[in-house]
């Protein structure tokens, strides 16, 4: 299972992700393909680093993770002023990585 969505905090709105839910073991991959993200903002969590292959860009975001964790981020800066993109996703789970 993977969540997204977009949370208002202190620092302004951010695109946060999650992927898997704790104690299902079960490991996955996620790949997200924006046609853009805002110039003016910035990955401000790269969640598991230790646990995981992930790789954070500004047209497209990966994460790969074993079945010991769940993994995600968040992207924040830019959403102001009708910000609009379109996300082209593929998730797999059961992932040995």
């Amino acid at each position: 299972m993977s969540q997204l969505f977009f949370y208002e905090g202190p620092d302004g709105p951010s695109f946060v992700t999650i992927h898997d839910e704790p104690d299902t073991r079960t490991g996955g991959d996620a790949k997200l393909d924006f046609d853009t993200l805002p110039n003016a903002g910035s990955w401000v969590v790269e969640d598991d680093s230790s646990h995981a292959s992930n790789s954070f860009g500004r047209e497209r975001a990966t994460w790969s993770w074993g079945d010991c964790c769940t993994d995600g981020g968040a992207y924040r800066g830019g959403f102001e002023d009708g910000y609009t993109s379109t996300i082209d996703a593929t998730f797999e789970s059961g992932i040995d990585t």
